[in-house]
């Protein structure tokens, strides 16, 4: 899922499941967007009903190639800009690991525009974390 704003991009979600299901998609939405109504544009998956069903707004649209990134813009930029982050920074990944390896990209995507506030963050971050053995670090 990604924010759509008049100046681009906001905040992202991305997240792996196992079909794209309505309850896998009306799940992930329950846990990410809160309970007033909301506008979704989406390609023609016929999952994406649900949003409907959910009482939310929907512009869906079937289409594919070409017309897909006129009409989903920002999904495929944050997409590629996924596809980059992967090839260039870990060169491969494991299908193990994927979710969190989309959290860290989402994660950096949704703090892109806040770097005057990182020091903060990252002292506030070491100050109230606890240790942390190793028997808990292993994956």
């Amino acid at each position: 899922m990604v924010e759509s704003g008049s100046d681009g991009a906001g905040c992202i979600d991305m997240r792996v499941i196992d079909a794209a299901t309505r309850d896998a998609i009306r799940e992930a939405v329950l846990e990410k967007v809160d309970d007033n109504k909301h506008y979704f544009k989406t390609d023609g998956w016929h999952a994406h009903w649900v949003l409907r069903h959910m009482g939310h707004d929907l512009d869906l649209k079937v289409c594919s190639g070409p017309s897909a990134v006129k009409h989903l813009p920002i999904v495929h930029r944050a997409i590629g800009l996924l596809k980059r982050f992967l090839m260039g920074t870990y060169h491969g990944i494991s299908q193990r690991y994927l979710q969190r390896y989309l959290q860290e990209f989402s994660f950096r995507f949704n703090r892109r525009l806040s770097e005057d506030c990182l020091f903060e963050s990252l002292l506030s971050a070491c100050v109230f974390a606890l240790p942390m053995g190793y028997a808990e670090l292993r994956l």
